[in-house]
């Protein structure tokens, strides 16, 4: 998963197998993996690492939830017209959630709510958006018939994308991002 985000041209922290031996014991393989937390989004768009508002989920890494709760705040009461849709791509990268979004509905992600396995972060000084990052998606492509597209559940990625599918704007954005990444040759085909 992380390496398709990346080939979608989003941020993505990198990864490679290993083999695992501690004192002569073989554990097996294992992931061993960037965090894309505060010090990796510092890495990718400058700053320190102090700069950025960053989360695992519900659980806040780096910064405060300002601007996060400005973000549900806005999105829960209705994205109903251009102002509102304004503010909500001043706090969120609208290209980097509907990449984001998409490919979690296209692997069936199984494991991903309000409080797992996902990162969120936004450089705080100066104010950028929020950008979502795959995280542990060992739980996708299980089923063919699997289909996560009605999953809700707020402060999370999910919820996000029901209430944003009420905006023509996001409709439009979405619908282009599939048109690139699941027709031709794009990185979903």
């Amino acid at each position: 998963m992380r390496e398709t985000a990346a080939a979608m041209g989003q941020p993505a922290a990198r990864g490679r197998f290993v083999h695992v031996y501690l004192n002569g014991l073989y554990w097996g393989l294992y992931n061993l993996a960037e965090r894309p937390s505060a010090p990796f989004l510092a890495g990718i768009h400058g700053g320190k690492s102090a700069d950025y508002d960053s989360r695992n989920s519900d659980k806040v890494l780096g910064g405060d939830t300002n601007a996060w709760g400005r973000l549900f705040a806005i999105v829960n009461a209705g994205v109903t017209n251009a102002a509102i849709w304004q503010q909500v791509s001043g706090l969120l990268d609208v290209t980097n959630f509907a990449d984001y979004m998409l490919l979690n509905y296209y692997g069936a992600n199984a494991d991903w709510d309000h409080a797992s396995n996902w990162y969120a972060g936004r450089r705080r000084d100066p104010p950028g958006q929020y950008q979502f990052l795959v995280w542990d998606g060992e739980r996708t492509l299980e089923q063919v018939t699997d289909d996560r597209m009605d999953f809700d559940d707020d402060q999370s990625p999910s919820r996000l994308f029901q209430k944003l599918k009420t905006a023509g704007e996001f409709r439009s954005l979405f619908a282009a991002r599939v048109r690139r990444h699941c027709l031709g040759d794009g990185v979903l085909t």
